[in-house]
């Protein structure tokens, strides 16, 4: 049975206790002034219930509302489906630290002010498939997500460069005449065991590696980092080891060829095993992920050493990469690119995608 003891005076609280056979464990409930007179009046109102009993029932509705199938509620799904997109989108312009006033100005073609912000169904009716889609692909993030899409563990838009050396040159080439500034940031395990999966291949553990592309926005006098998921490939596998280290190579050939527009850079982030697989499940968005990581102490290491014959532990496949996997005529078409801001190469790109 629940019993419930009241104090005296108008200070104390209201104390729920739970039979300790029924429930296995005693458990107390402590109540407000405030909540105290709301129950007691409630229960009144019911036909001279005992305040226990109001209680009970009314956490038994909770429980029962909560268990209730969407499914049975089609207003309510609706509700959280349009609730989840609002907050989903300005969740991802919070965490790159877009400021109200800003948010506004980048929405304002679809009547985004920030009063509109400030008032929840004013933004609620300008949600739109356009809004939605300009917000997709400013941050790269799927549709589905800001939709309806689960809570956690969205699959992020990637970019292929496995298998596709020359349109990843090619994306990082459309960024830089863009003025976005592209850094490359070769993501693994903060303790990955590379010379085990280089020596071993399958038979070691995996090793997965990434790339993130950060990128900068610049709107009202601010610059803002944004941020690629591009896709993870395991370093046990000789040709995706082969593929990377060839977008390594002409990346380092940028850094000392001429160009017209800013340098692309590369860095390597090693990140702690459960930081890594969120983000390789997309269940963290990159900016999240990388300023846990900036908390927990950032690793270093220097992607540019593993195509380097003095400093690579795999010192054994460089010719083989340079022969095979580097292209001169494209690689020299993309370097090309960058010296003449008027020429584009034959990847192109859709602006609203940069």
């Amino acid at each position: 049975m629940i019993s419930t003891l009241i104090g005296q005076g108008s200070q104390r609280a209201a104390v729920t206790e739970v039979d300790e056979k029924a429930a296995g464990a005693p458990t107390t409930i402590r109540l407000s002034p405030e909540a105290r007179t709301f129950f007691a009046a409630h229960a009144e109102a019911f036909g001279q219930m005992s305040m226990s009993s109001f209680i009970a029932m009314t956490l038994e509705g909770v429980m029962r509302e909560t268990q209730a199938s969407d499914r049975d509620q089609p207003h309510l799904q609706m509700k959280r489906q349009i609730e989840l997109t609002r907050d989903r989108i300005l969740h991802v312009f919070r965490v790159h630290g877009y400021e109200p006033q800003e948010i506004a100005e980048f929405l304002n073609d679809f009547g985004v002010s920030v009063s509109t912000l400030h008032d929840e169904k004013a933004f609620l009716d300008l949600l739109t498939d356009p809004l939605i889609d300009r917000v997709r692909r400013h941050f790269h993030v799927p549709a589905g997500w800001l939709g309806d899409g689960p809570a956690y563990g969205y699959p992020p838009p990637v970019r292929n460069w496995y298998k596709g050396t020359e349109g990843a040159i090619a994306r990082l080439v459309a960024l830089a005449k863009a003025g976005r500034r592209p850094k490359v940031l070769i993501v693994r395990n903060r303790r990955a065991k590379f010379a085990n999966a280089f020596e071993q291949g399958d038979k070691a553990a995996t090793e997965p590696v990434g790339i993130v592309i950060a990128k900068e926005h610049r709107l009202h006098h601010r610059t803002h980092t944004l941020y690629e998921t591009w896709e993870f490939q395991r370093w046990n596998y000789d040709k995706c080891r082969h593929y990377l280290k060839a977008l390594i190579e002409w990346i380092e050939r940028q850094r000392n060829s001429p160009s017209y527009h800013d340098r692309i850079y590369i860095q390597g982030i090693s990140l702690e095993p459960a930081l890594l697989e969120k983000l390789e499940r997309g269940q963290l968005l990159p900016t999240e992920v990388l300023a846990m990581d900036r908390q927990d102490g950032s690793t270093i290491w220097y992607p540019e050493d593993l195509m380097d014959p003095e400093r690579s532990d795999e010192a054994a496949e460089i010719s083989f990469v340079r022969e095979h996997y580097c292209k001169e005529d494209v690689f020299q078409k993309y370097l090309d690119a960058l010296i003449n801001p008027d020429h584009e190469p034959a990847h192109r790109h859709d602006e609203r995608d940069l």
